[in-house]
C-alpha cells in the first residue's frame, strides 16, 4: 500500500496539482508537501484499523506555528517519521540520499520540500558538506526541519551516538530546538526485525515533545548541546526498558500454568 500507493500519487496526481498551482514550482512543491503529510494520516488510519497499532497524539507548540525550527527525536521503528509529518503542518525532513534519488519512490519526495540527504561522496568530506549547507538554508528560508540524530534507527537495547548536524543546524540558524521522545511497548518495525513479524497484540506509539531549546539564548555551543540532549535521551531510554522488561515480567505471571 505504501510503495505502491506512492508511485500511483507521483504518476497520477502530482502532475495534476503542478496544473493546479498554475506551474508555480515553489507552490507545487508546498501543496505536495502538505498532501504528502495528510497521507501519511491515511497510512497510520488504516493500519490502527487494521489493530497493528494504537498512539496518543501530539499538538504543535503554538509558539512555533509558522515559524522554522529543527526537530529531533529517537527512531525506533521505521514509520515513526510519518506520524510528525502528518501532524506538523510545514514540517520537512532530510530524506536518505539512497531514497531520494530512487526512480519510484523519489518522484514522490522531489516533488516535495524534503531535502536529500549526503550523498556518499558528500559523506566522505571533511567540513561543512554540501547537503549540510542545503540543510542550513532550508531552515533560513523559513521551514521547519525534522531529522533523526541517530542517522539510522534505535538499537532494541540502546541508542546510537548522536550526531552533531541537527544542533549545529539549530545553532546556526538560531532557531528553537524541538525535542520529541517515542517510546514503543513491544518490537514491530524495529532494526533488524523483519517487517512482516508483527506481534499478537496491537503494538502502542507514545509521543512526547521535551522542553524546547531556545538556540538562539542557550550559551551551550552544538557540540555541547549534543551530549547534553544524548545523556538526557539515554537516561530516558533506559527507563523505557526498565518499563518494557516489568511489563513482560508481570504478563508472564500473569499467564496461567498449564497441567
Amino acid at each position: 500500500m505504501f510503495f505502491g500507493g506512492s508511485i500511483l500519487i507521483a504518476v497520477l496526481l502530482f502532475p495534476f496539482i503542478f496544473l493546479l498551482a498554475i506551474g508555480d514550482r515553489a507552490r507545487h512543491r508546498r501543496w505536495c508537501t502538505r498532501f504528502v503529510g495528510v497521507g501519511y494520516g491515511t497510512f497510520i488510519f488504516f493500519m490502527r484499523s487494521m489493530g497493528l497499532l494504537t498512539h496518543n497524539r501530539l499538538e504543535p507548540p503554538e509558539a512555533l506555528r509558522g515559524k522554522p525550527y529543527v526537530m529531533i527525536a529517537n527512531h525506533p521503528t521505521l514509520i515513526d517519521v510519518l506520524f510528525l509529518l502528518h501532524w506538523f503542518p510545514r514540517l520537512t525532513c532530510v530524506v536518505k540520499n539512497a531514497w531520494y534519488r530512487n526512480f519510484s519512490f523519489g518522484l514522490v519526495l522531489r516533488s516535495t520540500d524534503y531535502v536529500g540527504g549526503p550523498s556518499p561522496e558528500e559523506s566522505q568530506r571533511g567540513g561543512e558538506s554540501p547537503a549540510l549547507e542545503r540543510m542550513i538554508a532550508h531552515v533560513k528560508a523559513g521551514n521547519p526541519l525534522m531529522m533523526f540524530p541517530e542517522g539510522t534507527r534505535s538499537k532494541a537495547d540502546r541508542l546510537n551516538r548522536l550526531r552533531r548536524g541537527p544542533f549545529h543546524i539549530a545553532k546556526a540558524c538560531g532557531v528553537p530546538l524541538v525535542r520529541v521522545f517515542i517510546r514503543v511497548d513491544r518490537p514491530i518495525l524495529m532494526k533488524g526485525a523483519p517487517i512482516w513479524h508483527v506481534p499478537e497484540d496491537r503494538a502502542q506509539w507514545q509521543f512526547e515533545i521535551l522542553d524546547v531549546i531556545d538556540t538562539a539564548t542557550d550559551p551551550r555551543d552544538a557540540e555541547q548541546l549534543r551530549r547534553d540532549v544524548q545523556d538526557d535521551y539515554k537516561r530516558r531510554f533506559n527507563l523505557w526498558l526498565e518499563e518494557r522488561e516489568r511489563a513482560k515480567a508481570l504478563a508472564e505471571d500473569a499467564v496461567p500454568a498449564k497441567g
